[in-house]
């Protein structure tokens, strides 16, 4: 019996399953599906950030086209079709959101990295449905002004009022909104997030400015003031304006204008000493002379700076003294034309564009003397004719608001106050004709005495080499190249095409001062190419570079600017008031210079 049961006790047997081997199996398949779970939830959670921030870009985009609307004047044009980019850029920001804030995000809403970049995109899409919001319902107010009559002139610093209102309304309702602080965020993210906030603060800032200009454009208009009205000559260009040929005295009250009679710039003698210059521009430009000569004065670019010294001219000669000073030109009056019809030259009805040739070259043609009171006159009969025009027009806000905003695009319209308030205004709005420390002005004046401006085409090539390690910090070289062609052809007048009795120029040639107003950003500057470095100095917040070149008829010249800037940084090109306009390219892209542009590296 006891051998029996050994025997049966060394059978093999069935053990059961050890409890604590089975929970690990089972731990181990509930930790795998919880990984997979999470990947997958993890994935999903990224592709809808990205997503959602792929309609957060199409929101900025849309945002960005808009911009270009932001202009309340521009936007009172009556086209609602103006506002479906801002409507567009609504409906992406709500998607964006909308794709943020479901049920089933709310855990990745709480942890702590994808929680942050859930929140940032949810913020910016929020703050850009709201944006889009405040400007939609600006825009429709500015739309429904649009169609207010012009015609009555008492209505007309309310109407401004009322812009306005609208503008520092939008203004204030932007700055209610919250885009999130946006740290720590992932590249794409951070991406979409500043560039958003670039735009918002933009449109913040430019519905401030437009505000402030619309309430210093009723003060103006409200009256009484007077204005000294420049017009300028884009045949014979200054630096950053054309020569200014003829002045008039503009008063305005109760809504209207009233022009009195041009006078020629060699007409108002300004006293010897009479005058003291800008610091600035006596040290750089003295050589001009232009303290006593109204027609040397834009040799800088700074209208703040020139205005009030030919205001002080103007008063030197006896004839009082102004509240503000106007600078219009010809591409100016020919935008201001477009709202109140045609012009009658010499028994010839001008509409915009045959007026801007006429009196930039035909003119000089149809007079056989060059000195002829009636030639002289042209530019401020025009000028007068104009505004007297702007009066009487009978249209609706909207058409008088077009041309304005398009006159004073590119340093074709600029306008100076005495008073501080309106001053300001002017300079946020971007009519002042300043110059700040992070501009690039390039500028062209003509010293040949002739007319060969209109003939000129001017480009600028913009070339920024990559990171290169120096003595103290990376940097990289900057080069600029100005090509000037001349084509002027064969048959002008000599009054045109010269040469001028006083030089030693051939037919057709031109011969100018090739001027760069500096950023600070740019160190080591170098002026070469056609031209050799003959003035150098400071002018106001830039500093002032230049020398001469001569451009014969049927040829090219090039002035180049050589610098050097940070690793990164940037700067503004500013328009040049030139006609026909500087063409840019800069990076594969390329624009004509009836804006500022930006640059940056």
């Amino acid at each position: 019996m006891p051998d029996r049961v050994w025997e049966m006790s060394e059978e093999p047997r069935d053990e059961p399953a050890h409890p604590a081997g089975q929970r690990k199996r089972t731990t181990r398949r509930v930790v795998i599906g919880v990984v997979l779970v999470l990947v997958l939830y993890g994935i999903v959670v990224a592709w809808n950030v990205l997503v959602a921030a792929d309609s957060a870009q199409a929101g900025v985009s849309s945002l960005r086209r808009a911009e270009r609307e932001l202009d309340l004047a521009a936007v009172a044009q009556g086209d609602p079709t103006v506002l479906e980019p801002l409507r567009r850029a609504e409906t992406y920001f709500d998607d964006a959101a909308d794709s943020l804030e479901t049920w089933w995000m709310a855990p990745a809403r709480v942890t702590p990295f994808v929680g942050r970049q859930l929140r940032a995109v949810a913020d910016l899409a929020r703050a850009g449905a709201g944006t889009s919001d405040v400007l939609v319902t600006a825009g429709e107010k500015a739309l429904d002004l649009g169609n207010r009559d012009w015609s009555n002139p008492a209505a007309r610093p309310v109407v401004l009022s009322e812009v306005g209102a609208i503008a520092a309304e939008a203004e204030a309702g932007l700055s209610a909104l919250d885009p999130g602080s946006g740290e720590h965020l992932i590249g794409p993210i951070e991406r979409r997030y500043d560039e958003f906030v670039t735009r918002w603060t933009d449109l913040r800032e430019g519905l401030g400015a437009g505000a402030a200009a619309a309430e210093a454009g009723a003060k103006l208009l409200t009256g009484p003031q007077t204005t000294l009205v420049l017009a300028a000559n884009n045949s014979e260009m200054r630096n950053g304006s054309g020569m200014f040929l003829t002045l008039g005295l503009l008063t305005t009250q109760d809504g209207r204008f009233s022009l009195g009679e041009f006078v020629r710039a060699s007409e108002v003698v300004v006293p010897e000493g009479a005058v003291t210059l800008d610091p600035d521009v006596a040290s750089t430009w003295g050589w001009m002379r232009s303290e006593v000569e109204i027609r040397s004065t834009g040799s800088t670019p700074r209208f703040d700076t020139t205005a009030p010294q030919v205001a002080a001219m103007w008063e030197a000669s006896g004839r009082g003294q102004v509240d503000n000073v106007l600078a219009v030109d010809v591409v100016a009056l020919s935008a201001l034309l477009q709202s109140v019809g045609a012009v009658d030259m010499s028994g010839s009805s001008l509409g915009p564009q045959e007026l801007r040739r006429w009196i930039l070259h035909d003119q000089y043609a149809a007079f056989g003397d060059p000195n002829d009171a009636e030639r002289l006159e042209t530019l401020g009969y025009v000028a007068g004719t104009v505004l007297a025009m702007l009066d009487a027009v009978k249209g609706n806000v909207a058409d008088t608001a077009r041309s304005v905003h398009q006159a004073t695009r590119g340093r074709h319209l600029m306008i100076w106050s005495r008073d501080p308030e309106m001053q300001a205004a002017w300079e946020a709005a971007d009519v002042s004709g300043s110059v700040g420390p992070d501009d690039l002005m390039f500028g062209l004046m003509n010293v040949g005495g002739n007319k060969l401006d209109f003939f000129l085409e001017v480009t600028g090539d913009i070339e920024i080499g990559d990171v290169e390690n120096g003595s103290d910090v990376p940097y990289r070289q900057g080069r600029i190249t100005m090509t000037i062609t001349n084509s002027t052809p064969a048959g002008e007048v000599q009054y045109v095409a010269g040469p001028h009795q006083d030089t030693d120029a051939a037919y057709g040639e031109y011969r100018g001062a090739a001027t760069w107003g500096v950023p600070e950003v740019m160190r080591n500057v170098k002026v070469s190419g056609d031209t050799a470095l003959a003035f150098a100095g400071k002018d106001g917040a830039s500093r002032a570079y230049g020398g001469y070149v001569a451009v014969p008829a049927g040829e090219s010249r090039t002035v180049v600017l050589e610098f050097r800037v940070p690793e990164h940084g940037r700067f503004t090109v500013l328009p040049s008031g030139r006609f026909p306009p500087v063409k840019w390219a800069y990076a594969g892209k390329s624009w004509k210079d009836v804006e500022g542009h930006e640059v940056d590296w």
